[in-house]
């Protein structure tokens, strides 16, 4: 599995390290501390002097701080973690950038050895997390969504807001990851370099813009979708068959390297349970399995499984995935009736099971 461990951490790179420290989450439902900046509404584009994290929404125009660096600066992971709150970062590499580049060759040629990959996690910190929330959500609900990242929602400050949306952030989260913080490594110099760069930007809020998060391209309601794959098994699967005999069928589009796919598994399997009696069904499609030569994800994904006591129908990927369910972002559920039709809107972001069964009560209560 050595081939891919680089871009599925970078990937993961939010949930790999916040969602192991969230156990014991902080029990404080203390809204956001404001702090309020002018920002403009309207992102600028991609250059040199500015950095868009467009799964949020907010951009940074550069200061001078941010040119010529001895560490390399990127977006990581962006979602929609929950229904109206979008989550993304900005990464810091403490490395040179032809080490970055050496290690990028190897990653995609398949020779990362243990070693490599041991120097790339220990130098990878994030400068910025930030949450961009719409209207509908409330301070309370906010600070609980902010509180699945293992951070508490005081340690956030709000940068700004742009029409219904508003933007929280905590800049350089390190100090507060106790359990994290000796692991990281900072040769000579990106320490400093580091500590300058979450100075500023700290220190003028100004220089973000919040514009609301990127939408999410998805299937239009009404396509119908027919496709043939495998479940984890290696049993053939076809869609006419999967969905025929449900009133409503749950799909649920998660990978193996995605956290908030994986902690609301339990919450999906109790769904399942419940959803017999409306003679509906929840189904798992892995994405970053497309059969059984996936050998070593196709055993992560049966542990994760295992792990999280789910028993309902998990199937692999298939090369039309993207076009019949397109997701930029996971975990996300589309609702398919009997006929093959999708229905409704599809949910993207982690949920509850009680959240999720409110939507599909909805949906067949428009069905009959």
């Amino acid at each position: 599995m050595k081939k891919r461990l680089i871009s599925l951490l970078l990937a993961f790179l939010i949930t790999a390290v916040f969602a192991a420290c969230s156990a014991e989450m902080p029990g404080s439902s203390a809204a956001p501390a404001a702090s309020e900046s002018s920002v403009s509404s309207e992102p600028s584009g991609s250059s040199g002097n500015s950095i868009d994290l467009k799964p949020s929404g907010i951009g940074i125009d550069c200061p001078e701080q941010f040119k010529n660096l001895k560490g390399i600066i990127q977006i990581g992971g962006g979602n929609e973690v929950a229904q109206g709150v979008y989550l993304t970062d900005l990464v810091y590499y403490a490395m040179p950038y032809e080490k970055y580049s050496e290690l990028m060759e190897k990653d995609q040629g398949g020779t990362l050895t243990e070693e490599d990959v041991e120097y790339f996690t220990v130098r990878c910190v994030d400068l910025l997390v930030a949450f961009t929330v719409d209207g509908s959500r409330s301070a309370a609900d906010i600070a609980d969504v902010i509180e699945l990242t293992g951070l508490s929602a005081d340690q956030f400050v709000k940068i700004g807001s742009a029409g219904e949306y508003s933007c929280y952030a905590i800049i350089n989260p390190l100090p507060y990851l106790t359990d994290f913080e000796t692991s990281f490594v900072f040769d000579e110099g990106f320490r400093e370099e580091f500590d300058a760069l979450t100075e500023t930007l700290k220190s003028d809020l100004s220089v973000y813009r919040i514009y609301g998060p990127e939408r999410t391209e998805t299937a239009q309601a009404g396509s119908v979708v027919s496709f043939e794959t495998a479940d984890l098994d290696g049993n053939t699967v076809r869609s006419e068959e999967l969905f025929g005999g449900s009133t409503l069928t749950m799909v649920n589009l998660w990978g193996t390297y995605c956290g908030p796919c994986i902690s609301e598994m339990p919450d999906l399997q109790e769904l399942s349970k419940r959803l017999t009696e409306k003679n509906c069904a929840v189904v798992g499609i892995v994405v970053d399995v497309s059969g059984a030569q996936d050998t070593d994800i196709l055993r992560t994904a049966k542990d994760i499984l295992s792990s999280t006591g789910v028993t309902y129908l998990n199937l692999t990927a298939w090369n039309g995935l993207g076009q019949a369910f397109p997701a930029q972002y996971i975990p996300t559920t589309y609702f398919v009736d009997s006929e093959g039709h999708i229905v409704g809107d599809p949910a993207v972001g982690a949920r509850g099971a009680d959240e999720y069964e409110a939507l599909i009560d909805a949906i067949l209560e428009n069905l009959s």
